[in-house]
């Protein structure tokens, strides 16, 4: 199949990347690649990646599959058949970037080892992803998104003695998945310098706990420090129509809000309270008395006017309408007529070019195992 139109002015455009991912870490990486250029070959299993129908569905695909799978070419090879692997082998041998999420020791069974790739393919940036790492009690069990967010306190962050709850995004899949396309163009890069290939392992858990730190660790980052862990108090508040969100982060904006709200005679009592958080929260209470009053767009324009920052709280379909959304260009449908999907742009612009969705048939390509190669 050709490269859509394009790709040839993207930074990774030349890079070819093999992905045997299913559900969501490995092929959010994928995608990542795909929209700065490469040349992603996802390798399906028999009957397709079983992804392909989970959730919300339009012509029996998943709008999930299909959100993260966009911009690539897909196969069906069955791994444990001879010659199907001697096709997928053949990709891998002229390919510049593996990516799997097996559990460990499965590569292997299907003949994917790491020795077996390196003697192929001594330059090829060879990343596992996994749950817990290769090695240790927990290598080799199942895991999921969920499974992480529950094991890494997020659940039951900030609320100790409340319900713990589970984020209701797949955070940890996306964030592995930005943080296994980040590991790649680095070793792309090492690569460049050494002329050698890499074999990178990352796992779930230690991504995650690497997301966490800046924020969800900040009673545990000084050594002996054991104070109880409390959430960012909250900047959401409720007006007489709905809620909006105001930001101060600084001594000026925290003035300019007690200016905006009327309550400018609070200042310097404020102040006075030494410990920061405590100092938040004051302020915190008295904000939300006086924001109930009024309407939100009443005090959006009111925080705009003292330079405030403030803004709405808006629903999905409210954020698509957007028109800061439709100056930034973030959104188009792509696809064939009847088959059209929604699709955010590569948010990073290389020297004013915005890189739009790519879209590429979300059809199984037949492969002649007799040939290996593409009929």
């Amino acid at each position: 199949m050709d490269r859509v139109q394009g790709m040839e002015q993207r930074p990774l455009s030349g890079i070819k990347v093999v992905e045997t991912s299913s559900y969501l870490t490995g092929p959010y990486a994928g995608l990542q690649l795909a929209d700065l250029g490469a040349d992603v070959v996802k390798v399906e299993p028999p009957g397709g990646d079983p992804f392909r129908r989970f959730g919300v569905q339009n012509n029996k695909l998943s709008a999930t599959w299909v959100s993260s799978n966009r911009g690539k070419r897909s196969m069906l090879l069955n791994l444990k058949d001879p010659a199907d692997l001697e096709v997928a082998l053949a990709e891998i041998a002229t390919a510049d970037v593996l990516i799997s999420n097996w559990r460990p020791l499965v590569a292997a069974k299907l003949g994917l080892s790491r020795e077996t790739i390196r003697a192929l393919n001594p330059r090829i940036i060879n990343l596992a992803i996994s749950g817990f790492g290769d090695t240790g009690e927990m290598a080799g069990k199942p895991t999921y998104d969920s499974l992480i967010q529950a094991r890494t306190g997020m659940c039951q962050y900030g609320l100790p003695e409340a319900e713990p709850s589970l984020s209701p995004i797949w955070i940890v899949d996306k964030v592995v998945g930005t943080q296994a396309a980040q590991a790649i163009l680095a070793a792309l890069f090492q690569r460049e310098r050494n002329n050698e290939g890499c074999d990178v392992d990352l796992a779930m858990l230690d991504a995650t706990s690497y997301f966490n730190v800046p924020d969800m660790l900040q009673a545990r980052i000084f050594e002996g420090d054991t104070r109880p862990i409390k959430r960012t108090p909250t900047t959401m508040f409720e007006t007489s129509d709905g809620h909006i969100l105001i930001c101060p982060v600084n001594g000026k904006q925290m003035s300019n809000t007690l200016d905006a709200i009327g309550k400018s005679l609070l200042k310097q009592e404020l102040t006075s309270i030494s410990h920061p958080v405590e100092r938040t929260e004051a302020f915190n209470r008295e904000v939300a008395a006086v924001v109930k009053t009024r309407t939100s767009e009443e005090w959006l324009n009111l925080f705009d006017l003292h330079d405030v920052p403030a803004g709405p709280v808006w629903t999905i379909d409210e954020h698509l309408n957007d028109p800061a959304v439709e100056h930034n260009e973030i959104y188009s449908f792509i696809g064939n007529e009847g088959d059209k999907m929604r699709a955010a742009r590569y948010p990073a612009i290389f020297n004013g070019q915005k890189l739009t969705p790519e879209y590429t048939p979300l059809r199984i390509e037949p492969v002649d195992t007799e040939k290996g190669s593409k009929k």
